[in-house]
């Protein structure tokens, strides 16, 4: 379920692709790339965590570890 504050032109999977680069690769936080998203979508951290909570294991398997990538 998407929350209805997410705009609509969001795509769920495409948001937690980005929270695992920021993890994964740019090694922030999960809090830290929660606000990251929040701010760029202009909604609020507990939209961001509603909306990964169906993608981010997937995601997170998807995009290798910063030392994994080397």
């Amino acid at each position: 379920h998407v929350p209805d504050d997410m705009p609509e032109y969001v795509d769920p999977a495409q948001v937690a692709i980005h929270f695992a680069c920021l993890v994964n690769m740019r090694e922030q936080t999960r809090d830290a790339a929660t606000a990251e998203l929040a701010e760029l979508y202009s909604v609020g951290p507990e939209t961001i965590s509603a909306v990964l909570e169906k993608f981010e294991e997937p995601a997170m398997r998807l995009v290798p570890k910063r030392a994994d990538a080397a």
